[in-house]
């Protein structure tokens, strides 16, 4: 991973890009944060954190593609995450608990991301009302989106599983390996490669 050296003036255009997709903020509200965050650039298959790290930055994604994961001791890996641009990355139980990470996350592609270290923006949220309620609607996301994937992952049979993300995120599919795929939809690989045909027919 490395930092790139960029003017404050862009760093307040990116940010205020990324959080117009979760909150309407203020200008003056992106310049307060700006100041704080870093830009950086990931390679592809590159660790932004591993299980068992402490949390003390949070990112924003920019562009590029990463997931997070459960690993087992025995090398199982499960999807827990698939990220994408305008994402908001931090373990929450991490944030609000200060427990090191669960999972672990890491690139599909080349990424940029927006660095900030979690007390400058846990001081944006003390400081600044407005700060607060794009929290509290990036969390609202969050908690529905988690709920919408229990029912999904629940209630849906492995086939509609598969023929919904397909049908739903063909710009993931051409980028995420179909282990991850499969992980993420709670199925094997070869059960993923045996529905896939069946569509296809």
């Amino acid at each position: 991973m490395d930092f790139v050296e960029t003017s404050l003036e862009k760093r307040v255009l990116i940010l205020s890009h990324c959080v117009a997709q979760h909150f309407d903020l203020a200008q003056e509200m992106i310049g307060a944060a700006a100041q704080h965050v870093k830009l950086l650039e990931m390679h592809d298959a590159e660790q932004l954190w591993r299980a068992g790290d402490q949390q003390d930055t949070l990112y924003f994604l920019v562009n590029g593609t990463l997931y997070g994961y459960f690993e087992t001791v025995d090398g199982k890996v499960f999807c827990k995450e698939v990220y994408w641009e305008q994402d908001l990355i931090f373990g929450f139980r991490s944030l609000l608990s200060g427990v090191p990470f669960a999972y672990s996350v890491k690139s599909l592609e080349p990424s940029t991301l927006l660095a900030m270290p979690v007390k400058a923006y846990q001081q944006l949220l003390d400081s600044f009302a407005d700060w607060q309620r794009f929290h509290n609607t990036v969390v609202a996301k969050y908690f529905m989106y988690k709920e919408i994937k229990e029912e999904f992952l629940l209630l849906k049979t492995p086939e509609q599983r598969v023929l919904h993300f397909y049908q739903e995120y063909p710009e993931l599919v051409a980028k995420i390996p179909q282990t991850i795929i499969a992980s993420y939809l709670g199925i094997t690989p070869i059960s993923l490669s045996r529905i896939k045909k069946r569509l296809s027919k």
